[in-house]
């Protein structure tokens, strides 16, 4: 819902897919109302989150330990499991962010999650220009609270399959961003038109 509605917010005013998104953020928002019950239900059984406030602070620590080295990629659960029992069972920190300064050290997590800062800054730069590269980096920008979001609060995105369909995401918008070229806007708006 917030994606959508950033993506709302970012559309020049006078797109008519302003309006078309706004019905579809509408839809959404009754769908959540409908659902509503199966999210109480899970906050209710695990109120204060778990285990979360375990694993974090067993993160940092594991930090603070290997600042620059990390336990290396994909060795954050063998390595930080011989000193503590509920990672040892195979669950790592539920923060992306920290997971990465865990297996690859700060130096390597800003190297891996630099490029992708690179991305939305270039963005926000490029956000209301018209054609490809404008719509492009709204939806780029539209990601960003989804990409905190998630990656806040679990581990998944680093996931073989997910991160990679999440580097293919954002090298197309990044693509389309950077093109800019007048004949890919012209194809641009004859798809538009198209549709």
């Amino acid at each position: 819902i917030a994606m959508i509605l950033l993506w709302v917010l970012l559309q020049p005013r006078a797109s008519g897919l302003r309006r078309r998104t706004a019905v579809l953020l509408l839809v959404l928002i009754a769908v959540v109302v409908v659902s509503a019950s199966s999210f109480q239900e899970r906050f209710a059984q695990d109120p204060g989150g778990g285990s979360r406030g375990h694993l974090t602070t067993v993160a940092v620590k594991s930090i603070r330990m290997r600042p620059v080295t990390g336990t290396g990629p994909n060795a954050y659960v063998t390595v930080v499991g011989r000193t503590d029992e509920l990672t040892a069972t195979g669950v790592p920190v539920h923060n992306v962010f920290l997971l990465t300064a865990g297996e690859l050290g700060v130096p390597g997590a800003a190297l891996l999650w630099l490029p992708f800062v690179a991305m939305w800054i270039g963005a926000w730069r490029r956000r209301r220009e018209a054609g490809r590269a404008g719509a492009c980096a709204r939806a780029c920008l539209s990601l960003l609270p989804l990409t905190i979001a998630i990656g806040w609060t679990g581990w998944g995105l680093l996931e073989t399959s997910v991160f990679i369909f999440f580097c293919y995401i954002c090298g197309y918008l990044w693509g389309n961003i950077t093109q800019g070229a007048a004949d890919r806007d012209a194809l641009w708006r004859e798809e538009v038109t198209a549709a």
